[in-house]
């Protein structure tokens, strides 16, 4: 219903074999997979979609009952892009098909018709300001210090997003901001922590790519 008038044209499967097969034949731009599925579960579809050069760089995004951190990060090493835990936040939904769809060309008459939230923090004029200001509020001290300690690990977590070392990395930022009192800093490391929270993968990767860039 909510994409009804973006013109977006959709194939509907009921199992996963049935998923595969379409993707093969009609190589859509996106796709959303549910988990639990018939014949092939959703982790098994997307593996073999993953392994296929004709499929391997189709966007996935997966539909899951299961909020485990584990599990989450056990549907990435099967080659999901993003996860949506249910009930599924529409809001989110359409930023991902946004951030996935945005630069496809055949998209650029109608992409307008989705009105997405702007979830992505770089984007964000308000928290954007935050970011963009807060290493002319650190010392040389406390840049060096984050540097030394944040920046690189930062790096390393923007590639493998392992949610459990996310947390840990998130606590001592938390406890490093409370300890030099900086406001600023303590309000990433709490967008940081509600990024977590909810999966959003995608706002989780720009506020590590702030941090990795003090």
């Amino acid at each position: 219903e909510m994409f009804r008038e973006t013109n977006l044209h959709f194939l509907e499967a009921v199992d996963g074999e049935e998923a595969v097969k379409l993707a093969n034949e009609h190589m859509p731009d996106l796709v959303i997979m549910d988990i639990k599925m018939p014949k092939l579960d959703g982790n098994e579809a997307t593996a073999i979609l993953k392994k296929n050069p004709q499929t391997k760089n189709i966007p996935i995004i997966a539909l899951t009952a299961s909020a485990l951190k584990s599990e989450v990060v056990k549907f990435l090493e099967y080659g999901f892009n993003e996860v949506l835990v249910k009930p599924i936040d529409t809001d989110l939904l359409i930023h991902f098909i946004h951030y996935y769809l945005k630069n496809n060309p055949k998209f650029s008459d109608y992409y307008k018709n989705i009105q997405a939230p702007e979830l992505n923090l770089e984007r964000n004029k308000e928290q954007g300001s935050i970011y963009a200001n807060l290493k002319n509020k650190l010392t040389d001290e406390e840049v060096q210090f984050i540097t030394s300690n944040f920046s690189e690990i930062a790096k390393k977590l923007n590639k493998n997003l392992m949610l459990s070392e996310i947390k840990k990395f998130n606590s001592s930022l938390i406890n490093y901001a409370n300890e030099i009192n900086n406001k600023d800093l303590i309000k990433i490391s709490k967008d940081l922590s509600e990024a977590t929270m909810k999966f959003q993968l995608e706002r989780i990767k720009s506020i590590l790519k702030i941090i990795a860039n003090i």
